[in-house]
């Protein structure tokens, strides 16, 4: 969840820390389970050393995936 929230998508942008951190928090107890939240937000730095390292390389005109290609774009 908070790898696919902050990393961008060929169908999305990531979002901002802060508002990953909010949904993080305000889910706690309901759809997340509180010890992890407590542990992963313990650990947020390495979380983040990891997501930074793993990036992937999707950037708006020079994809891997165009968003043309993209095969869970949004239909409408």
């Amino acid at each position: 969840m908070f790898d696919a929230l902050g990393s961008d998508r060929c169908y999305k942008k990531a979002w901002p820390l802060d508002k990953i951190l909010k949904l993080i928090r305000e889910e706690s107890g309901h759809h997340f389970d509180p010890k992890i939240v407590k542990v992963s937000l313990e650990h947020l730095d390495e979380f983040i050393r990891i997501r930074d390292m793993q990036q992937d390389q999707f950037t708006e005109g020079n994809s891997v995936l165009s968003e043309n290609s993209c095969p869970t774009k949004p239909r409408g």
